[in-house]
């Protein structure tokens, strides 16, 4: 019986600061993910706005929120919505979007 109480201790104190910890990294990403990017394969610029807003070198703009590991845009209206994974380096310089759940990369490299 002590045992099953110790392990539901450890696991309750685990699960907190897991969840501690994810809700932490998304809020740091929302912070790191404003800025301009450039996509590495073509030029483009994306500049991400404070205000959950975004637009591109090519006069694209919409919105956008961080959802766990999604970066979820949305332009031209509501006719266009992605949701593409995505990764922020440690270092914060370097942006990986999974475009369509490929495995195919792209690279942005904030200005």
């Amino acid at each position: 019986m002590k045992k099953a109480l110790v392990f539901l201790f450890v696991g309750i104190i685990f699960f907190g600061c897991f969840v501690q910890n994810a809700n932490a990294q998304s809020t740091n990403d929302a912070q790191r993910i404003v800025g301009t990017w450039r996509d590495s394969n073509n030029g483009i610029t994306f500049t991400f706005n404070t205000d959950g807003t975004f637009t591109s070198s090519e006069n694209e703009r919409g919105n956008y929120f961080l959802s766990g590991t999604k970066l979820v845009w949305i332009y031209r209206g509501d006719s266009y919505a992605w949701s593409i994974n995505y990764f922020i380096s440690p270092n914060g310089r370097i942006l990986v979007l999974d475009l369509d759940d490929d495995g195919e990369m792209y690279w942005f490299a904030k200005q």
